[in-house]
């Protein structure tokens, strides 16, 4: 559990270094972030997308560091279930 615990603060910290938060009074109206963003939506969608490429970055190269992730394979004692 502490290592769930110290990876969601990791990624906490990591979201809060690259993507400041706004404040709720700065920000109420969805509308006007789009509005005022500098290519309207298409750059709201091209940060989101930026966003998803850099946590999946970030998760793969925790899953491909074996200090890091141990994978176990659990399966039927029998040839055949190890073949599949």
């Amino acid at each position: 559990m502490d290592d769930l615990i110290e990876f969601r603060a990791r990624v906490r910290a990591w979201l809060a270094e690259r993507y400041p938060e706004i404040g709720p009074q700065k920000d109420d109206e969805r509308g006007d972030t789009i509005a005022r963003a500098p290519e309207g939506h298409v750059a709201m969608v091209q940060g989101a997308i930026t966003l998803q490429k850099a946590l999946y970055a970030a998760t793969v190269a925790q899953l491909a560091d074996p200090a890091v992730t141990t994978l176990v394979l659990v399966s039927r004692p029998e040839p055949s279930a190890l073949r599949e």
